[in-house]
């Protein structure tokens, strides 16, 4: 018999009238070891039998997934020790597993002697969605989430600036973050560019409109030649699944991710054109 244990184990026989094990106890139960036990008993009539066990400990093991963990992000990878089998709260059964929602994650892990440890861990994911946008009004660029911003220009954080409104001075590329109560950050805002004084939006060759949208655009090539494709890309260069219509030089673009600054490429039998667009949900 096979048992997960650090210390000695508790062997019993049935109530009988009398016992006698080979190690020379005769009590009904014993403590064991690794090894063969007997034990020959006498029932109340004078009747004897004998039953042996072969007994065999497994050290009992433990395992981490780690501290109970808050951060800000959409997932986190947890893994478990090298095992036999794995059973995860999920009803996964591989020895990795993402979390993805906020709660607590249990994982039990069997080894090869068919002992087994079970450990929890509590996660909770604060992932910002709010990216802001940004607009201007003279020389004040205003987000439109209310809270505490990092604010950029040329990429570069402009210290002593956390309010959601901005005073720019000089020519650069200004950005903003958002950071919410969490203090998890956002997605990078669209860009306002100040040059020679004037500030405005990137702008293309291709008319895109409307912009700001809601999740629809219609894309005027007209003048840049024949369109071939169209794709949406999100502010990390990531594909954004959509859906389009394409006739001739214009096209409509149909896409269903949240709010922010996403990049519609173009290309059509002239050439390859990129555009900004910013999504407000």
């Amino acid at each position: 018999m096979s048992y997960c244990s650090d210390t000695l184990i508790t062997l019993s026989s049935n109530k009988f009238s009398s016992y006698l094990w080979n190690n020379g106890a005769q009590t009904q139960s014993i403590q064991a070891a690794n090894g063969p036990y007997s034990v020959a008993f006498t029932d109340s009539i004078g009747c004897s039998n004998k039953d042996t066990v072969y007994v065999k400990l497994n050290s009992t093991f433990e395992f981490s997934l780690g501290e109970d963990t808050t951060l800000c992000d959409d997932e986190l990878v947890l893994f478990g020790v090298v095992g036999k089998s794995y059973l995860w709260s999920t009803g996964s059964i591989s020895s990795i597993e993402t979390a993805r929602t906020s709660s607590t994650y249990w994982l039990r892990v069997t080894d090869y002697n068919d002992c087994s440890f079970i450990d929890s861990i509590e996660v909770a994911l604060n992932r910002n969605s709010n990216t802001p946008i940004l607009t201007k009004s003279g020389s004040i660029l205003t987000s439109n989430q209310s809270g505490t911003h990092k604010w950029f220009k040329n990429s570069a954080v402009i210290s002593g600036q956390s309010q959601n409104t901005l005073t720019i001075s000089g020519s650069g590329d200004y950005t903003a973050l958002f950071v919410d109560i969490d203090d998890c950050e956002s997605d990078t805002s669209n860009t306002i560019i100040r040059t020679a004084g004037i500030a405005k939006l990137k702008s293309s060759p291709v008319k895109i409109y409307p912009n700001p949208t809601n999740g629809q655009v219609t894309i005027d090539a007209s003048a840049l030649g024949i369109i071939k494709s169209v794709t949406l890309y999100n502010s990390q260069g990531q594909l954004v699944e959509n859906t389009q219509s394409i006739n001739g030089s214009k096209a409509v673009l149909q896409w269903t991710a949240g709010s922010g600054v996403y990049w519609v490429t173009v290309t059509t039998d002239k050439g390859t054109y990129r555009a900004e667009v910013v999504n407000v949900r």
